[in-house]
């Protein structure tokens, strides 16, 4: 078996690993580093002939570290299928289109012609089939499961009969999400994973960001409301959920920017969410369209992404303050920038805490292991209490 990053070790941004056993060789992720300086640092670190000789693909999902290198790889002659859930293959290809956007507004060159997004070879992986194994070659078999972090976003578990080996791959995971569920993987040890270290030793709980957030709407809802920045994917529907029963509760109006609710329509299949969650969506999206028709009075909160900063349709209307809870995206800066408008960044768990990663290390048992998606520091720091945990756990 052999190991190789090609971006995402010691740093944060750009996941892709290649693993390679019994001869096939197997591409996880393909993303960039939005905050890089040039196209060296921003896109992986692999050579046409590294492309060239790789035999599949499999996206852990749709953000823009794990998969905007797709196309550039495309370019450099990779000739393999994509496997991803459906939900990641169409997020996938809105963030192309506001990849797009964002590089045209800082002037960042794009490596590639457009064509290549249409070349990428994707293969849907069937969500209500996740948890069986399936063949991938002659002697590999692989399984996968919901991991938490965003629509359809998924673990991987690959299985080489032949040498009895076994790799896994986390990909960014979170067992706090409001509304999507974390499956876990098979209770067997596995012989190396692939872990995400990106909270690093973070040991605060998801429902005390919960509330710092909450708490920070009370405080400028009553006024002229605000605008809260989320991603396309992840933390939109997160928020989204966790909004509905705030606003509930206060009597007040919320609204989602009209590309966000065409994703959420998207992804209104009961298998993807936690229960309940697809109930409560439905009805949002009921109201929401009534209330858009009618044009009743200015909402009082307004969910938006970088795709309406960047077509400057924001309906801000003397709202006060913009709240994220991150990251903060060269958009969003040059936004608030410009408007002279504050704005306040708060955490919330899309990323694995101390406990969760424990637990999970724990169950995997691997003989050996690797965290990515964080500097070196915090990766080391990770990596050093995941193994002070094995110890105690003998």
């Amino acid at each position: 078996m052999q190991f190789i990053s090609y971006g995402g070790v010691n740093e944060y941004g750009r996941s892709c690993f290649l693993i390679e056993i019994s001869g096939r060789r197997i591409l996880v992720d393909c993303g960039i580093s939005k905050s890089a300086k040039t196209v060296r640092e921003r896109y992986p670190n692999f050579s046409e002939a590294d492309v060239q000789r790789i035999d599949a693909v499999f996206i852990t999902h749709s953000h823009e570290d794990h998969t905007l290198a797709l196309p550039y790889a495309v370019s450099l002659g990779l000739n393999a299928p994509v496997f991803a859930s459906a939900e990641t293959i169409a997020q996938t290809r809105a963030y192309f289109q506001l990849w797009e956007k964002t590089a045209a507004l800082e002037g960042l060159p794009i490596p590639y012609h457009k064509e290549a997004e249409e070349q990428i070879d994707f293969r849907p992986i069937d969500m209500a089939a996740a948890g069986e194994w399936k063949p991938l070659f002659d002697e590999i078999e692989y399984i996968a499961g919901a991991n938490g972090h965003a629509p359809g976003s998924l673990w991987y578990l690959f299985y080489d009969r032949a040498s009895e080996e076994s790799v896994f791959f986390s990909g960014d995971y979170t067992m706090s999400s409001a509304v999507f569920p974390f499956d876990w993987p098979p209770a067997t040890s596995v012989d190396f994973a692939v872990l995400d270290g990106a909270n690093g030793v973070c040991r605060s709980k998801q429902a005390d960001c919960i509330a710092d957030v909450l708490s920070q709407l009370d405080e400028h809802v009553p006024h002229n409301g605000v605008l809260f920045h989320v991603p396309l994917a992840g933390k939109s529907q997160d928020w989204l959920y966790l909004l509905l029963s705030f606003c509930k509760q206060r009597d007040l109006r919320m609204e989602a920017e009209p590309f966000l609710m065409q994703e959420l329509e998207k992804l209104m299949h009961e298998d993807l969410f936690k229960s309940g969650i697809f109930r409560d969506f439905s009805k949002f999206l009921n109201v929401q369209a009534g209330i858009m028709e009618s044009g009743e009075t200015e909402p009082k909160i307004t969910l938006l992404t970088d795709f309406t900063l960047l077509n400057g349709a924001v309906r801000a209307q003397g709202k006060e303050a913009m709240l994220t809870t991150g990251p903060v995206s060269p958009v969003l800066k040059r936004y608030v920038e410009e408007e002279n408008m504050p704005l306040t960044k708060l955490p919330y768990h899309v990323h694995p805490t101390l406990t969760e990663s424990t637990a999970l290390y724990r169950h995997l048992q691997p003989t050996s292991f690797i965290c990515t998606h964080a500097p070196k520091e915090t990766t080391e720091q990770l990596e050093a209490a995941l193994r002070r945990a094995a110890f105690s756990s003998l």
